[in-house]
């Protein structure tokens, strides 16, 4: 008899546990996937910008190496 209060006790307190962990978790992964996202976008939106604006890749900054004389 002991043993099933006892069991009952253990699956109840489990149970606010649980519920407790559950929140924790969700909310956890929800953050996680907000701060993943917003990572990608950030990247995704300064790849773009650096796209944009590198002058580096330009056909002219590469013309003017190749006509340079070389020594």
């Amino acid at each position: 008899m002991k043993k099933k209060t006892y069991q009952k006790h253990i699956r109840k307190h489990l149970r606010w546990k649980n519920f407790d962990f559950d929140l924790y978790f969700f909310q956890c992964c929800y953050l996680v996937c907000l701060i993943f996202l917003s990572a990608l976008i950030f990247s995704l939106i300064f790849a773009k910008l650096e796209k944009k604006f590198d002058l580096r890749d330009s056909p002219s900054s590469v013309f003017e190496e190749i006509s340079k004389p070389k020594d």
